[in-house]
């Protein structure tokens, strides 16, 4: 909360009020995206948007591995081989492809409250879509004439 981002700051130091609360998210990468964000210098800190970028990669990582065992021609097994697989990413793609512009144009194309609500109810649709993986042709046509589209 700001309390603790405030003390923070003063000390110029992780407290440990605010490390117990770091360390209360379950993913590492989001965890350590976090700690990246309270850089107290503005320079040492990413922008928003390389945020999301690196937390909607999937890297090579540990937790999933798949092991594969190859069979000669005279039956006999050669040794198992494990390959690491790619972890997945920290955030869905949903998060880059569809939020992150959705909320810029609501930040940068709507000027009043109405607006920033025609902007979502325009795009209602791709995010169910693209969220819960589904055509709600019955809110779309809601929408639609809500809107007057």
């Amino acid at each position: 909360d700001l309390g603790d981002l405030m003390e923070y700051r003063q000390a110029r130091e992780l407290t440990s009020t605010l490390q117990n609360k770091l360390n209360k998210i379950e993913s590492s990468a989001i965890r350590a995206a976090c700690r990246h964000m309270l850089h107290l210098n503005p320079t040492d800190r990413l922008q928003a948007y390389e945020y999301l970028e690196r937390l909607c990669r999937s890297t090579p990582g540990p937790t999933a591995t798949t092991t594969t065992t190859t069979t000669t021609t005279s039956e006999q097994s050669s040794p198992p081989q494990s390959q690491q697989q790619p972890s997945p990413p920290a955030m869905p793609s949903t998060f880059k492809d569809i939020f992150d512009p959705l909320f810029l144009s609501i930040t940068r194309d709507a000027i009043t409250p109405d607006g920033r609500m025609a902007i979502c109810a325009a795009s209602y649709s791709k995010v169910i879509q693209h969220t819960v993986g589904i055509h709600d042709m019955e809110g779309e046509d809601y929408f639609t004439r809500v809107l007057g589209m």
